[in-house]
């Protein structure tokens, strides 16, 4: 019950805040509507008056977007009334806004305005500067427009400052955009702004060409206005040069498209015009008829500004009175939202307080609850801890029993242990002994067979003399099985030692070099190129087991040259980091991506189908193994038909570092 009231309470607050500000917005709806419409009927003082009342009464719930406009709006009808310094206050407020409000090209046209206005007000510098503001946004956006728009009204400031030449230029320029962009409306204001430019450096023959050529881009315009002030324009540039005729009938078109849309300033010109070029013509009467026209149309006027005047004054001094009463208002509704929102914060806090003991005394009844459930089930948990000790108790008597049993079965294991570890010393024993025997037995009567096998060699004119090359072709590859299978064995049997020693990498080389020139003469391969190179110090020097790297290196060269049927075989040295590193590069048949990974296990020989290539297939095992032991990296990359590259990094090896 207690709940469903405080919910009740919650939304009667909430259904009076939305009521409240769905009034404010109906509110603010219907000034604006009636700001715009005085707006909308040129009546601008009035619309000033309204929006700025908006603007006061509002401001809280008014979104930054609708700031912007309702500025503009202001800034516009003051800009209209002639009012440069409040629309210019007004036009920055709307600069200020723009951050939120994303309308670029509406900023160029502010900036523009408020530059145009700086200009009525004889504040050039000010002028120019914010039509480089618009000019540099319009770039940025490439708003060609908005360019050429600008060109104009710098155009018109130096003009103002008769600065003749520059003003030409940035005409020119417009011209250039409008030409571009094929905008004949910018192309006939800037042909009368060139036609004025003239007139006042006296140019009349020159004045009267652009105005004619704005003419026939008028024709494709319906611009009443600019018609208006071309044809005045030649009226005064024909009066200049004494052509009455001309004159009279530019002038009389004025006065018609003036007096049909009724725009006194300029009728009032024109008629002054009249009358002067009556005058000249000395023909008084027509003169003096056309002075009355125009002092009649010229009190008139300034009997019309008085009342706009007077308006204006009566409708700032209201405005002033408006916002002097919205201080007031604004002070008092500020108070009002105090004490609302202090009453509203103590609602709220009241209820908060009310929930919160309903939420204790409803804790503290379940935690009641909750320490006599555990209370309970302390008191079951002792008579299973008193249970469990006994167990405990019976378990660590028999633990007792099982530790002198299990320290007996230890003492029995560790005996077994050291018998096993003395059977597998002697076992590596007599291992490394058989490899040394084997070795020896075997090595001593195949060394003699190859002796006298090379020794029949030498005589070529046995008739049995290929069988000869061919039986110690094939013992070399017999004593060359039997040393891999060896030194594999050692390998696995961990009967390997390392010698480290410094030597020159030259040395190595040269050793190298000799060995695998012999192994290309001797498989009928001295076609193939053997290069080696890096050895730019004949000091360079490595400290490692010498024999080893040099069994790594060889049994590569040797397994490259054997595959390899044309183009070359290169082994080269770097130093870096304190490792030598090799890399030997073939243009051999290369290896299958699939037998890459098991290039380097023992008896994985490379076959190729139309040919057969002999080997044991131990060698790149050898080479990984003792790459391994002296601490050292082997990589492979190979591509069919194109060949295999082999890099092998070696550490220098310290004398404390060897096992």
């Amino acid at each position: 019950m207690k709940k469903l009231i405080l919910l009740y309470l919650l939304f009667i607050i909430s259904s009076a805040f939305s009521y409240a500000q769905d009034m404010e917005t109906e509110k603010l709806k219907l000034n604006i509507t009636v700001a715009e419409k005085f707006y909308d009927d040129g009546n601008y003082n009035s619309a000033i008056t309204s929006y700025i009342a908006v603007l006061n009464d509002f401001n809280e719930i008014i979104s930054d977007s609708l700031h912007f406009e309702l500025n503009l709006n202001i800034a516009n009808s003051f800009y209209l009334t002639g009012n440069f310094n409040k629309a210019i206050y007004h036009y920055s407020n709307c600069t200020n806004i723009y951050s939120n409000v994303s309308d670029t090209i509406e900023l160029i046209k502010i900036y523009r305005k408020i530059g145009i206005s700086y200009r009525k007000l004889k504040l050039y510098e000010k002028s120019q500067k914010f039509y480089s503001d618009g000019l540099s946004l319009a770039y940025k956006i490439n708003s060609k427009k908005s360019i050429a728009d600008i060109y104009i009204s710098l155009g018109n400031l130096f003009r103002e400052k008769h600065n003749y030449l520059k003003a030409k230029q940035y005409f020119e320029q417009s011209v250039q955009i409008g030409k571009e962009t094929k905008d004949t409306l910018n192309l006939a204001i800037n042909y009368v702004n060139f036609a004025e430019l003239a007139y006042l450096s006296k140019e009349y023959d020159s004045a009267i060409y652009y105005l004619e050529k704005s003419l026939k881009c008028q024709k494709f315009l319906d611009h009443k206005f600019l018609d208006s002030g071309t044809y005045l324009y030649l009226a005064k540039s024909y009066q200049k040069k004494e052509n009455y005729i001309l004159a009279e009938m530019y002038l009389n078109q004025t006065i018609e498209i003036e007096t049909a849309s009724y725009s006194p300033k300029r009728l009032v010109t024109a008629f002054k015009l009249m009358s002067d070029i009556f005058q000249e013509q000395k023909k008084f009467e027509q003169a003096n008829i056309y002075l009355q026209k125009y002092a009649s149309l010229n009190d008139s006027i300034l009997s019309e500004e008085n009342k706009d005047n007077t308006v204006l004054y009566e409708s700032l001094q209201k405005l002033q009175h408006i916002e002097s009463e919205n201080n007031i208002n604004s002070e008092k509704l500020a108070r009002y939202k105090t004490i609302y929102l202090f009453v509203s914060f103590a609602s709220l806090l009241l209820i908060l307080i009310i929930i919160l003991l309903i939420r204790n005394r409803t804790k503290i009844k379940a935690f009641s609850n909750e320490i006599l459930k555990r209370n309970r089930q302390i008191a079951h948990q002792n008579e299973e801890i008193k249970q469990q000790n006994e167990e405990m108790t019976q378990q660590n008597e028999e633990l007792s029993v099982h530790k002198e049993n299990l320290q007996e079965i230890v003492y029995k294991k560790t005996e077994d242990l050291e018998i096993a570890l003395e059977k597998a010393e002697e076992s590596n024993c007599l291992k490394a002994s058989f490899l040394k025997n084997i070795s020896h037995e075997v090595r001593t009567p195949m060394n003699a067979i190859v002796g006298f096998a090379q020794l029949l060699t030498y005589n070529d004119k046995d008739p049995n003399h290929k069988y000869i090359e061919i039986i110690d072709k094939h013992i070399h590859e017999l004593l060359k099985l039997i040393d891999h299978i060896i030194e594999m064995s050692r390998i696995q049997a961990q009967q390997i030692k390392i010698f480290v020693n410094n030597f020159f990498v030259k040395e190595l080389f040269d050793e190298l070099y000799i060995s695998s020139l012999q192994f290309s003469e001797k498989k009928n391969k001295s076609h193939i190129s053997i290069y080696f190179e890096g050895i730019k110090n004949t000091q360079e020097e490595i400290n490692s087991d010498k024999d080893k790297i040099f069994i790594i290196l060889y049994q590569l060269v040797e397994n490259a040259i054997k595959y390899t049927e044309k183009g070359n075989v290169k082994l080269s040295y770097t130093k870096g980091n304190g490792k030598a590193i090799f890399k030997l590069v073939d243009t051999g048949i290369g290896i299958e991506d699939e037998k890459i990974d098991k290039i380097f296990e023992s008896f994985v020989k490379i076959e190729k189908s139309e040919k057969l290539y002999r080997g044991t297939g131990l060698g790149l095992a050898i080479v990984k193994n003792l790459v391994d032991i002296l601490k050292g990296e082997i990589s492979i990359k190979s591509e069919i038909g194109k060949g295999t590259s082999f890099t092998i990094s070696i550490p220098d090896i310290k004398q404390d570092e060897i096992l």
